[in-house]
């Protein structure tokens, strides 16, 4: 699919909405466009995504979401890379997989036997 070389070894997840997003070691986030790379979404975040970062976004969504796990995490941020909130809590800690409800009003988060939901606050 790719037609340039483009080192992908420090990428940790996938996201498509018609245009393709990488999300990078410490937070980066790479866009493709028609199978090339078009920028990169430089990371605002004081504290670098560690590893084992989940990303999600879609065509039907506004927002990118970032569930970063280890740093009890989970970021919300435009498709233009600004970020608009951060939720932290330690039940994110153990947080396996994640997604947003198609209006954007929740999160649900998978994590050991439970799942919780977080409620998204509007500015």
């Amino acid at each position: 699919w790719l037609k340039a070389n483009y080192d992908l070894s420090r990428m940790l997840d996938i996201a498509v909405d018609g245009s393709l997003y990488l999300l990078a070691e410490g937070g980066d986030i790479h866009l493709f466009l028609n199978n090339a790379p078009s920028l990169v979404l430089r990371s605002a975040l004081t504290e670098p995504v560690a590893s084992g970062a989940r990303l999600y976004t879609n065509e039907n969504l506004k927002y990118i979401y970032v569930l970063d796990p280890q740093n009890e995490r989970l970021i919300q941020m435009t498709k233009k890379g600004e970020l608009q909130k951060q939720y932290i809590s330690p039940q994110l800690k153990d947080a396996a997989s994640f997604a947003v409800s198609p209006d954007e009003k929740q999160i649900y988060v998978l994590a050991n036997d439970k799942i919780f939901r977080i409620d998204i606050i509007s500015r």
